[in-house]
């Protein structure tokens, strides 16, 4: 899910997220007061790639195939050019705060290059985006046009498990969330907002293109 605002108090029970998943199924309720009005986009991905909101509904690319998920169905997007294309989400552009999450899990420990996990970038022109290293690090980064900032796992997760990954940027700082743990020790300062000026769409499993 993706929220315009800097939401801090991530807290999880190893099972069930209470942001920005909560509820016996650990779905998001997109009702819930904590979320305001801020509330962007969600996608389930259960058997498609609708917007729970129904405004940026996304459109399956390559052979992306939908599969068992951590709740219900997710999508398994595998090699390069399987995406989720969600448009331009320009409610994501000049912001000063902004709340990425996903859940995900890699099939293998070790894999070879990085992976996006939903991204707002470019060759380089960088919006904002939420992935993983290859040395199996996780990362939420921003740019404003003039620096990026990135704040990336201190530790790796070579691993099969599930994880929960929620990317914070507000006042004035970024912060990577691991399974409700902040994970950056030495979280950058940012300044200014998320650059408005390019027209990059928002990809699920890849950087963005137009």
């Amino acid at each position: 899910g993706i929220n315009q605002s800097s939401i801090v108090n991530v807290a999880w029970d190893g099972n069930t997220n209470y942001y920005p998943t909560g509820g016996s199924t650990g779905e998001i309720d997109q009702n819930d007061p904590q979320y305001g009005n801020g509330l962007i986009g969600l996608w389930h991905l259960n058997g498609n790639a609708l917007d729970g909101l129904g405004i940026h509904n996304g459109v399956v690319r390559g052979n992306a195939v939908f599969d068992v998920g951590k709740y219900s169905q997710g999508i398994l997007l595998g090699t390069t050019g399987n995406t989720v294309n969600l448009g331009e989400l320009t409610e994501t552009e000049g912001v000063s705060a902004l709340t990425v999450s996903a859940w995900v899990k890699s099939n293998v420990a070790d894999e070879p290059g990085g992976r996006g996990i939903i991204n707002k970038d470019r060759s380089g022109f960088l919006q904002w985006g939420l992935g993983r290293y290859s040395d199996e690090r996780f990362y939420f980064n921003i740019g404003n046009g003039t620096n990026a900032y990135t704040a990336s796992s201190d530790s790796v997760f070579r691993d099969t498990n599930w994880h929960h990954i929620v990317g914070v940027f507000g006042s004035g700082t970024i912060q990577i969330y691991v399974d409700g743990i902040a994970r950056d020790s030495t979280p950058p300062q940012v300044g200014g907002i998320i650059r408005n000026d390019y027209n990059h769409v928002v990809c699920m499993g890849a950087e963005a293109h137009n």
